[in-house]
């Protein structure tokens, strides 16, 4: 399961027609269940990645990369680490009892 790409979709050219896609996609995009990311991929000529070493802004990069993202899971893991960080200090707080 962690083969999987975090990406549904990548090397979507940076222009016109490669936005045109990305809007419609986030358009028609059942709201409620997921959410859309869109990520730069590549740098154009004369950028260079060391000014850009977390991400490509979407204005210098060549391609997009779209990541969609099942909402259902991420609750399931914000309430995961809710439960864990409770757990964790309830540990600290039963350590200082005892």
């Amino acid at each position: 399961m962690n083969n999987i790409p975090k990406y549904l979709l990548k090397r979507i050219p940076n222009d016109e027609e490669g936005q045109a896609f990305v809007a419609t996609l986030k358009k028609y995009l059942h709201k409620d269940r997921f959410t859309v990311r869109v990520r730069g991929q590549g740098l154009v000529e004369g950028q260079d990645w060391r000014r850009h070493q977390y991400g490509a802004p979407l204005k210098y990069s060549t391609h997009l990369r779209v990541y969609v993202e099942d909402k259902i899971d991420v609750k399931k893991r914000d309430s995961a680490y809710k439960l864990y960080r409770l757990s964790t200090e309830m540990q600290e707080v039963l350590k200082d009892i005892w």
